[in-house]
């Protein structure tokens, strides 16, 4: 159950899709994985796990 005085609940919300996301797709058990953009300047992760795509966006104030 969501605690909703968490100081950190986008980080919660984020990890509850993530879980939703393996849960649906099951991409952690597929074998095929590669990491097309890992650009620690831009803080960007772009990488394919299974059928998906995953995009990352960590910085602080670029939106990409």
């Amino acid at each position: 159950m969501y605690d909703k005085d968490l100081r950190y609940g986008d980080l919660y919300r984020f990890d509850e899709k993530m879980n939703w996301t393996e849960i649906t797709f099951g991409s952690m058990i597929k074998p095929h994985q590669y990491i097309s953009v890992q650009d620690e300047g831009d803080k960007v992760i772009i990488y394919e796990k299974g059928d998906l795509i995953f995009i990352f966006n960590f910085h602080p104030n670029n939106s990409y």
